[in-house]
């Protein structure tokens, strides 16, 4: 049987290159990106429960939906507008919507404060 010669392997070094930056900062994006879109999950979730509520008695009363729609569900749906764009990188299409839910969340949380 022939003998097993071992070579000797040589030792990992690190080599940047501008294409693996560019990787990192789409990696750190991506992050953000899923952050937000777990940010725009957890106010769907909150507002859509509380809608759920809603549905359920307009169905039981034959009532007007719109007077049970609280402040707080509105500026949930916003908030979660809001972390969709971001995730999307808040592209100039979009800016005009960003900044519409940003105004009403502040008209909202005005209205809520007393201010």
């Amino acid at each position: 049987m022939a003998e097993i010669v071992h070579f000797p392997r040589p030792a990992p070094r690190l080599v940047w290159s501008p294409a693996e930056t560019d990787s990192f900062a789409f990696l750190e994006a991506n992050a953000d990106g899923r952050e937000n879109v777990a940010k725009a999950l957890e106010h769907l979730s909150s507002a859509g429960l509380e809608l759920a509520c809603i549905n359920l008695l307009s169905l039981r009363d034959d009532g007007d939906v719109t007077e049970r729609v609280s402040e707080e569900v509105l500026t949930g749906i916003c908030h979660a507008l809001i972390a969709v764009i971001d995730a999307r990188g808040c592209r100039n299409d979009d800016r005009a919507l960003r900044n519409a839910a940003a105004r009403t969340i502040a008209d909202r949380e005005g209205m809520s404060h007393g201010n």
